[in-house]
């Protein structure tokens, strides 16, 4: 496909530079620059609004820049500065998220910080974002970076804006007179899920039930009458003064803006719950270790832990963490290796010498599964070898398959492309081997989480505003599969383990645990709805059975 952008001639645009495809049309990249086509062409931003945009100066700001034409000048889209290697910000709310991925209480200060600069910039240009909800915001890998997109339904002088996700609403505005004030509306309460991986107004009220009605009465999770999930993190991690701006906001109904800055640490108030069994469930603590558990990986029968500080290889301390890890066993010696994405490398910790090595590679997304390491790499996927050698670990790669380098996201097990509209999944099930499947049941929808496990694939997908659980339970030749949806969830991550007598365990976001068979074709399900099960808990494979972490303990859990 030929395009033509004013100043630079004629570009050429391939089935390789494509990135996604939504309802208003298809996005291609190349190198730093992305290419915004519209379907239907005369819905093109008009070029004033792109003048009137301009005026932003926040680089982290993706706005609409050059028009692009057919080669008579028709319009077509647009440019925009193309970012790689992201996170869609409501990814990073989860509790598992945050675990798996080493998001810190202090990495989501940081960008809370970075969202509020970038939201005064927006307002200093005489610009109103409006639809300012968490779809509409990109975090870099290394939490580093945060980057503001879908920029072209801003409200500017002379154009209204033209979308607004209820979530985030300022219900107290009528007529659409939007101002900052409801932008700041908006922006304290995507901060608070960002520190707390919870939206203000969930959470269960005996008599209010839905989030909205919540909004319109000022009723949010501090009042007393709300429980809150174990899944969100103690509001102590929020600093006090963001802590009585939330409260003049939600409780008040005051619209301020937020706090020019904060002082004082984070106090971080760990939440107790003694773990006791039940009638429904046999709970039983097998170990504790200094500092939380981050990931937790068995491998015939040896156990590999990381925590917040420290590596640990059957409960002996094997080094320090110095960041996220990813584990893998190698095939002979059963050896721990920790893995460590570097820019332009992985950084390797073998547990048995406890010595470092390196492997210059480019790896774009890391995903531990099975204790396996699989990579993303431009266009292939990788599976990490490790071959021994004279009790030396040789670490190298071979290519599980081949990707669209933009269109392709690696997840635990999985990876999940979007082959022009099309969404085809690349599962892991053993080591050397990957199966491609066509899953047309989420063509065309937002993935925002996937894994596979022995057999079972489970995905978040949705339109942006609404979320669907979706399982799917493929034969053994990976050729047809079975289908369970479950409608409107909240995203918590997906937190699921399957056993080797062939029953799933999924922790739902309603904090109850559903048990059924990974075989395809199976009916039985059965769901158990316990006090002591809570979204803090992060589900493991030990020994044929299942285990969770929470905080700095490992427990068994057995049915009763």
């Amino acid at each position: 496909m030929k395009i033509y952008v004013k100043g630079q001639g004629s570009i050429e645009l391939s089935k390789s530079d494509f990135v996604a495809s939504g309802g208003e049309g298809s996005v291609y990249a190349k190198g730093q620059t992305a290419y915004k086509l519209y379907t239907d062409p005369s819905k093109m931003i008009p070029v004033g609004k792109l003048t009137e945009l301009a005026g932003i100066t926040d680089s982290s700001v993706i706005k609409p820049e050059k028009v692009v034409t057919d080669k008579s000048g028709k319009p077509l889209g647009y440019t925009m500065q193309f970012v790689r290697d992201t996170y869609a910000l409501v990814q990073t709310f989860p509790r598992t998220f945050r675990d798996r991925e080493g998001l810190t209480p202090k990495l989501a200060l940081d960008l809370v910080a970075r969202m509020q600069a970038l939201v005064e910039n927006v307002h200093s240009a005489g610009v109103l974002v409006v639809d300012l909800n968490d779809m509409n915001f990109l975090v870099s890998q290394d939490f580093q970076k945060l980057y503001a997109i879908d920029v072209d339904s801003y409200q500017t002088a002379r154009y209204p804006a033209t979308a607004l996700m209820a979530s985030i609403r300022d219900w107290s505005v009528q007529n659409h007179d939007w101002t900052e004030l409801s932008d700041w509306y908006s922006f304290a309460i995507v901060s608070f899920n960002l520190f707390t991986g919870i939206h203000p107004f969930k959470g269960k009220h005996p008599t209010i039930k839905g989030f909205e009605d919540r909004m319109k009465q000022n009723i949010s999770v501090f009042n007393p009458d709300v429980r809150v999930p174990n899944s969100a993190l103690p509001f102590d991690v929020i600093p006090q003064v963001y802590q009585d701006w939330y409260r003049a906001v939600f409780d008040q109904g005051a619209r301020l803006p937020p706090p020019g800055s904060f002082s004082g640490p984070i106090l971080i108030i760990p939440t107790v719950r003694t773990l006791t069994g039940t009638n429904n469930l046999d709970i039983m603590e097998l170990w504790g270790f200094p500092e939380p558990v981050v990931n937790f990986f068995e491998g015939f029968g040896s156990i590999a832990v990381v925590t917040t500080n420290g590596m640990f290889v059957d409960q002996r301390r094997v080094g320090d963490s110095t960041g996220h890890a990813g584990i893998a066993f190698t095939p002979k010696m059963n050896t721990a290796m920790f893995v460590y994405k570097e820019p332009g490398r992985l950084r390797l910790f073998n547990s048995a010498s406890r010595t470092e090595s390196f492997l210059d590679i480019r790896a774009d997304r890391v995903a531990t599964h099975d204790g396996r390491v699989y990579l993303q790499s431009g266009t292939k996927i990788l599976e990490m070898v490790f071959t021994e050698i004279g009790g030396k670990v040789v670490p190298s790669t071979r290519v599980a398959h081949t990707c669209l380098e933009h269109a392709t996201k690696l997840y635990p097990g999985v990876a999940i492309q979007n082959l022009l509209g099309a969404t085809w999944a690349s599962v892991y099930p053993r080591t050397g081997a990957s199966y491609q499947v066509h899953i047309p049941e989420l063509d065309g929808l937002l993935i925002m989480g996937a894994r596979f496990d022995r057999g079972v694939l489970i995905v978040e997908a949705g339109d942006g505003t609404t979320w669907d659980r979706w399982v799917f339970r493929f034969d053994d030749d990976f050729k047809t599969y079975d289908i369970r949806k479950t409608e409107d969830v909240d995203l918590t991550g997906l937190n699921f383990v399957c056993l080797d007598s062939g029953i799933c365990i999924l922790l739902t976001d309603e904090e109850k645990l559903e048990l059924f068979s990974v075989r395809k074709g199976s009916k039985g399900m059965k769901v158990i709805d316990d006090p002591m099960v809570g979204g803090d808990m992060r589900l493991h494979r030990h020994a044929g059975q299942v285990v969770f972490s929470r905080g700095d303990k490992v427990y068994r859990i057995k049915m009763k």
